[in-house]
């Protein structure tokens, strides 16, 4: 490699040599003068003894143009070689810098699709919940009809302000969530509604024995013993219990549907927790 670059380099300056050597003959060949008929000579003097030809002295001028076109083509080719013969001759090679890698795009993380809950929810309206005294210490809640929604062992405090209850929020619909375990045995859980949608009821209502404030997407399932799933509260609050942990996801979600944020408790007065309702 280094013999073929000195070679490229040689006849390099031997090219710049030949345009210097052409130039000059050029110039030389297009020397006239008006009386080059007569003998004359060129010696050198400080004057001139003849009238220029504007002819010849353009031809001159062309002429040294040339010449200073080939020394400057000459020159740069030679230090064109003499660069390249002494890059290759001291192993200096042009430096490129290495092209950046681009890394990919990190993937967002897969969204988990939240775990389906399987149940079926059935509201109906029953236009007025009425009360009626069964036996010593339990009344029942009825549709118009007669036929029993719930029954409550309590006392006629207890029943006056359930019915209070059902008066102030017009909780006149019922809904049951309905899940079915392996076994085919349906679970139901009964909900009461005002118009078909949770009622509004304020935090200090005075009707109430206790108002729970809750968020469905905080509350927690925990397994008492064997067809007792208690759902709290972070707290430990109490809401509910349930036969299975299917069923009490189910009511968590149907709160969470219908965006229940409290729970209004009716109780005796050994504080046993007798009428329950969700509300906003």
């Amino acid at each position: 490699m280094k013999q073929f670059n000195s070679t490229i380099a040689t006849l390099t300056i031997a090219a710049a040599g030949v345009f210097a050597v052409a130039g000059t003959v050029k110039a030389d060949s297009t020397h006239r003068h008006a009386y080059s008929h007569l003998p004359h000579t060129h010696a050198p003097h400080h004057g001139y003894s003849h009238y220029e030809n504007p002819h010849t002295t353009g031809n001159s001028g062309a002429g040294n143009a040339i010449v200073l076109g080939g020394l400057l083509i000459g020159g740069i080719a030679l230090l064109d070689a003499l660069s390249n013969s002494k890059a290759h001759s001291t192993g200096y090679h042009e430096y490129t810098p290495p092209k950046p890698v681009l890394k990919p795009a990190p993937q967002p993380a897969p969204v988990e699709p939240k775990s389906r809950v399987d149940y079926t929810t059935a509201c109906r309206d029953h236009n007025h919940i009425s009360i009626s005294w069964d036996a010593r210490r339990e009344f029942s809640l009825r549709r118009p009809n007669g036929s029993v929604l719930q029954t409550i062992n309590a006392g006629r405090p207890v029943m006056k302000r359930v019915a209070h209850a059902l008066d102030t929020f017009g909780l006149d619909t019922t809904c049951v969530i309905k899940t079915v375990r392996k076994n085919n045995r349906a679970e139901k859980t009964r909900l009461f509604l005002s118009n078909g949608r949770l009622a509004r009821v304020p935090n200090t209502w005075s009707g109430a024995d206790a108002v729970v404030p809750l968020r469905p997407e905080t509350l927690q399932i925990n397994k008492v013993s064997k067809g007792h799933f208690n759902v709290k509260t972070r707290n430990g609050r109490l809401i509910d219990t349930f036969e299975s942990r299917k069923q009490a996801r189910a009511f968590i979600a149907f709160l969470d549907e219908k965006n229940a944020r409290k729970k209004v408790v009716i109780a005796n007065r050994a504080g046993e927790e007798k009428f329950a309702f969700y509300a906003r």
